[in-house]
């Protein structure tokens, strides 16, 4: 059965198709044009780009040499630095008796890639249970990092608002997300904290997940979270895992947690959009993962914020967090309502409540209109 709604679009499809070209016959593309590289740099992909020609002996356009060079140089030594902090912080969880997972770049570089720094990432992301949260910032604190939230979050905000931002105050280069989940909402949103789907990266050693449920993570954050804002180096991840553990990859154990979890038509359509590599051919135990019960992404809604808003709270996974979500909204605090509306004396802050009110309805208003006569999103 044809996805309702194709995805990506048709022209994303043959931007990746044109860097995919580049990087598997650098030969033919010595004269690529700067449209090209503008793909490659929007699509995290310039040291996998520039280690091609290198391999082939084969000189860039002379205009391109040094940006591919430079961000392949960048890549190198900010994995090397991000490796250091990575383990640094796993002994520091471990003497805190914090249990952790590391996700993604960090323990996806090393995995999948050779040599590791060819994958690119901004930051590290850590699984730490919610009620670690707070020992978790007080150890990131003593590496001198700092809170981008507000360092006073409650309890109920922390339900909803999935991750801490933290960037070093000596380096603004190197930031760390603290997660208290995956940020990717499921019909079972603790399913990741079961020993089951655990093991150990085989570069160095970090807790992640396991194999399959890494890919199945990777297919639901690349599905969910960023559908419109999709970049080439997260399908490359999933297309180079599966492929190189081709012989041990389990995808009964895969399809079984993409039922479970919700994410089977994300999974289906990120592995359908694998056929853009040559070698790659659907597995059997894979096929109608489209027509599963699973969950529905946001981006056919509307641009307004308040549709966002709507959807948002519906896939939070519990009605505590939805309340402190509707009420973090109706009354926000005193700095989100200062910022909001730039206001000269923000000892007058409170008195922006009946304003905001009075703008909510009249958006929810016309919403609930447009919702009447124009129907909801398509399925």
């Amino acid at each position: 059965m044809a996805p309702v709604n194709p995805w990506p679009a048709a022209e994303i499809l043959q931007e990746w198709r044109s860097i995919l070209d580049l990087m598997d016959r650098p030969e033919a593309h010595t004269d690529f044009s700067p449209a090209l590289l503008e793909a490659v740099r929007r699509n995290r992909m310039e040291a996998l780009i520039y280690q091609r020609f290198a391999e082939r002996g084969i000189p860039p356009p002379a205009w391109a040499a040094q940006p591919l060079k430079a961000a392949s140089y960048a890549r190198r030594y900010f994995y090397e630095r991000y490796r250091d902090l990575a383990l640094d912080l796993y002994a520091r969880f471990a003497d805190a008796r914090i249990p952790c997972l590391f996700v993604k770049g960090i323990v996806v570089a090393p995995w999948f890639y050779n040599p590791p720094y060819l994958r690119p990432f901004a930051d590290i992301d850590v699984i730490v249970p919610f009620e670690a949260v707070e020992r978790g910032t007080s150890i990131l604190e003593a590496l001198e990092f700092e809170a981008l939230h507000r360092r006073e979050l409650s309890r109920r905000e922390r339900e909803y608002i999935h991750a801490l931002e933290f960037i070093h105050r000596g380096d603004s280069n190197l930031s760390v997300e603290l997660h208290h989940d995956l940020g990717v909402y499921s019909f079972h949103p603790g399913w990741h904290r079961k020993p089951a789907y655990h093991a150990l990266s085989p570069g160095e050693g970090l807790p992640t997940l396991a194999l399959e449920a890494h890919v199945l993570f990777l297919c639901a954050h690349l599905y969910y979270r960023h559908y419109t804002q999709a970049h080439l180096i997260w399908l490359h991840d999933i297309h180079e895992a599966v492929t190189r553990y081709r012989g041990c990859f389990n995808w009964e154990a895969f399809r079984r947690l993409a039922e479970r979890t919700g994410w089977g038509r994300g999974a289906a359509r990120v592995l359908s959009a694998l056929e853009i590599y040559p070698d790659w051919a659907p597995p059997e135990t894979c096929r109608g993962l489209e027509d599963v019960p699973s969950l529905r992404e946001l981006v056919h809604l509307p641009r307004e914020k308040f549709d966002l808003f709507v959807a948002m709270g519906g896939y939070i996974p519990t009605w505590r967090g939805r309340l402190a979500f509707l009420m973090f909204h109706l009354c926000p605090p005193k700095a989100v309502l200062v910022q909001r509306y730039r206001l000269h004396h923000p000892s007058l802050w409170f008195l922006c409540y009946p304003l905001r009110w009075a703008d909510i309805t009249v958006r929810g208003t016309g919403w609930a209109l447009r919702r009447l006569f124009k129907g909801g999103p398509p399925a």
